[in-house]
């Protein structure tokens, strides 16, 4: 799951080496650019980690079990 944000940063990246390789910037814009965005991914990536956390932590494992098992009950019955 890559949100909007994530997309974009890395986009914004991208398009930072590519102006930094055509000389439209400098080496030292381009280092303070490139450290902006790492930081700001790594800030987008440890939310996406922590809404996938906070969903696991949220699932009823007994309910979840029981679902399971009927599941497979369900497809033994229709597979004999």
């Amino acid at each position: 799951m890559k949100d909007h944000e994530y997309l974009l940063l890395k986009k914004m990246l991208d398009k930072n080496r590519r102006h930094y390789k055509k000389g439209i910037i400098e080496f030292p814009e381009y280092i303070e650019n490139h450290l902006l965005l790492i930081n700001k991914l790594k800030l987008s990536i440890i939310r996406m980690e922590k809404i996938d956390v906070d969903y696991l932590i949220a699932i009823d494992l007994d309910e979840s079990l029981e679902k399971f098992r009927k599941g497979i009950l369900i497809v033994k019955y229709n597979l004999n």
